[in-house]
């Protein structure tokens, strides 16, 4: 079959697709005694929308979602990207991704399961 057409087949089914494949990984990963977590990030430019259903799915699903989506709001995003042509993160876009995902794993401790850090800790990461 070729790309289109199984494209064609699977698109109307694709929203359940994601919402299995998001709780088949969440209980294979509770399963392992790890917490399941989904970081929504996208290449350093605006946000598409608010109503992003894998979000809601991946919450569903028993997921600690971590939205980094509005990450580049507010800022100079062709400091933060490659190059012109490629929105990947630079060094600096790097940078907030991991500041803000140390926040937010701080932020869920309890649900990650984390055990107490001293400030020591948290400084040697910076």
């Amino acid at each position: 079959m070729l790309g289109r057409e199984a494209d064609r087949r699977l698109w109307p089914l694709a929203d359940n697709i994601i919402g299995w494949t998001l709780r088949h990984i969440a209980t294979v990963t509770r399963e392992h005694d790890a917490t399941p977590v989904f970081v929504a990030l996208n290449n350093v430019s605006d946000p598409y929308g608010n109503d992003i259903p894998a979000l809601k799915d991946a919450k569903a699903a028993g997921f600690v979602v971590f939205n980094l989506l509005d990450i580049w709001r507010n800022r100079d995003q062709s400091a933060l990207r490659i190059a012109d042509w490629d929105e990947h993160p630079n060094a600096a876009g790097n940078r907030l991704i991991a500041d803000r995902l140390f926040q937010l794993m701080n932020e869920h401790r309890s649900e990650l399961h984390l055990g107490m850090y001293s400030r020591e800790v948290s400084l040697s990461i910076r």
